[in-house]
């Protein structure tokens, strides 16, 4: 087996023909080694790039981390000197036996004796190592220099050998799919991309991805030919289902088979989530008798759409009420905010709940405690799960425990309930499709390209590293994106990471804009009359006084430590136009559509109790 010491690693970095030294690079290899796994990886793609070459290193420094982290950089820059014919900086000069004072050079001696520092330090290690099984007791014997020589006797005194086991290469770890993010083709920054320095920062400008061609009339479905006559008011002032939803049309409205829908923010996925639930209703209309009511028999077969947020799930609620309105369809809110009672909850025909509310619904269900056929969970008939790319956070383990009890429901009571998963796009996105349960014929993915506004993105660095200074920096960068918006005629969004910082945000462009001689400037015109007038009364009543605070300037704040009532007025204030400049946490990341034209993430630095 490879010994993994000071000279296999600058074997290894010299391979790379790297502009920097390959001393430089190993000893940050090794400093990177001593980190948490995600850490190393993004250490090491910032240091070796993206080239193939690099990625499989990666792969295979990330396979022995243990050992990589156990070569002492001294050993490093001892060898990489010697080689170069000059002694390290940090190490004295070791003449050799047979030379003069000027010929001093010096003799790496691989096959010499553990020292005892060595031998101190095996000891210590080699317990832990042990621990952990014995791949990592040997490549800690091989990364302090040891010979296979030496460790066939170690194997001997009780060290067990390791198992030399084919494998691939390891950057497929890296770069799985095609539809990542860096592929193995890309070398640096997308095609296109642009970097400028400016006083105090770097900036990276993308562009957006090449448009697709205008779509023909056969690929577009036109609604008064494609949908029955009862559901076509549901659809009322549209002519044509667009791109995406013309493609899923079939599976969506026409089959009841599970589905997943990858698609960018914008791209319609609301709608198709809408043909879903029409599907549902056409089924039990179709199968409902003339003595039973219609709407009565579709109580009892419930479609349930998860929102990871609370404020998205007020704006399905909101959009499905008015579409399914001319059917006469009750659409409720089951959140933390929005309690029901049990008639409500019975007579409601579609549910908009969060990951939580239905976690606690279905523990409920069945079991000991009454009728399983009576409880809430099982009389749902389709289950829609909104932004399932959550399930890689940290709500993902709610989402997978909803999904896996619609699954077993389904097994024991044999009922059918359809899953729907809709989602941003996903490098992965096959995997999720088998975990709902998909068939192949129900997974569709649409690229950046199908984005209907094109999306450009820029990335700015701070180069400061006084934290005052970066503060200061990431404030004026955020004033001027904001004030190029609105001198043009758009909105803008700015999120932050806390809720305090919505508020000292709002505060520090309207005071910015003071000082720079533009008081006023984020303040809406007054040509067309007052725009806060159909406000005033609400914003006087409104709990959180430090929205009625910044609105006269022209912002407006919006987090979770809201009320209910200021955070829905926030967000009408911004979709009325009646401010400029809404200053928010995450809470808004997630499908809330609101009109901006610019959005900017201050900061990348977030709080982590863990």
């Amino acid at each position: 087996s490879t010994v993994v010491g000071a000279g296999w690693l600058l074997q290894k970095c010299r391979s790379l023909n790297s502009a920097v030294g390959a001393a430089e690079i190993a000893t940050s290899v090794i400093a990177a080694a001593k980190k948490d796994d995600a850490t190393m990886q993004g250490a090491l793609m910032e240091l070796l790039g993206f080239g193939e070459d690099a990625l499989a290193l990666m792969g295979e420094l990330c396979e022995k981390k243990a050992a990589v982290a156990a070569v002492d950089a001294r050993d490093v820059r001892a060898i990489a000197a010697a080689e170069g014919g000059a002694a390290p900086p940090s190490a004295p000069t070791q003449a050799s036996r047979g030379g003069g004072r000027g010929g001093g050079s010096v003799r790496v001696d691989r096959g010499a004796k553990p020292s005892q520092r060595q031998q101190k330090q095996l000891r210590k290690q080699r317990r832990e190592a042990e621990a952990r099984g014995p791949d990592a007791a040997a490549d800690l014997l091989g990364a302090l220099g040891f010979d296979d020589e030496y460790l066939a006797q170690q194997t001997a005194l009780g060290l067990p050998q390791r198992d030399p086991k084919p494998k691939g290469p390891q950057h497929a770890a890296f770069l799985a799919e095609s539809e990542r993010e860096y592929r193995a083709t890309r070398t640096g920054l997308p095609a296109g991309a642009e970097k400028f320095y400016g006083d105090g920062y770097e900036e990276v400008e993308i562009p957006p991805p090449a448009a697709l061609p205008p779509p023909t009339r056969d690929q577009l479905k036109p609604v008064a030919t494609v949908l029955p006559e009862w559901a076509r008011p549901c659809f009322r002032g549209t002519k044509t289902l667009n791109r995406l939803q013309s493609a899923v049309f079939e599976c969506a409205f026409g089959s009841r088979k599970n589905m997943l829908v990858c698609a960018p923010t914008g791209a319609g996925k609301t709608n198709v989530a809408l043909l879903t639930v029409m599907e549902l209703i056409g089924r039990v209309r179709d199968a409902a008798s003339s003595d039973e009511p219609f709407l009565e028999v579709l109580a009892r077969h419930k479609a349930v759409y998860v929102a990871p947020l609370k404020a998205l799930a007020q704006e399905v609620v909101a959009k499905f009420s008015d579409r399914l309105s001319p059917l006469g369809v009750i659409v409720k809110e089951l959140t933390g905010d929005v309690q029901l009672s049990k008639r409500e909850a019975d007579a409601a025909h579609v549910l908009v709940v969060t990951p939580e509310k239905w976690d606690v619904v279905t523990r409920k269900q069945g079991g000991g405690s009454g009728d399983a056929m009576g409880s809430l969970a099982s009389r749902c008939r389709l289950l829609i799960v909104d932004e399932v790319h959550l399930l890689a956070e940290e709500r993902g383990a709610v989402l997978e425990c909803v999904v896996a009890r619609t699954t077993r429901l389904v097994e024991s009571s044999q009922s059918e309930i359809r899953l729907v998963g809709l989602s941003a796009t996903l490098p992965n996105y096959e995997d999720v499709g088998h975990f709902l349960g998909c068939p192949d014929d129900g997974v569709f993915f649409f690229g950046p390209e199908h984005r209907p506004v094109p999306l450009k993105q820029t990335f700015c660095g701070v180069t400061a590293t006084r934290p005052h200074e970066k503060k200061m920096k990431l404030d004026e960068l955020a004033y001027d994106v904001a004030l190029s918006a609105v001198d043009r005629g758009h909105q803008v969004m700015v999120f932050v990471h806390s809720r305090k910082e919505t508020l000292k945000t709002a505060r520090g462009l309207r005071d910015t804009a003071a000082r720079n001689g533009r008081d006023g400037a984020f303040a809406p015109s007054l040509d067309a009359g007052d725009p806060l007038r159909p406000f005033r009364q609400q914003l006087a009543n409104c709990r959180h006084r430090e929205l009625a605070e910044v609105v006269e300037a022209g912002f407006s704040l919006h987090h979770a430590g809201m009320s209910r009532a200021d955070r829905g007025l926030s967000e009408r204030l911004f979709a009325a136009g009646a401010v400029k400049v809404l200053c928010c946490t995450a809470t808004l990341a997630w499908g809330v559509n609101l009109p901006a034209h610019a959005v900017v993430c201050k900061g990348t630095d977030i709080y982590d109790p863990q």
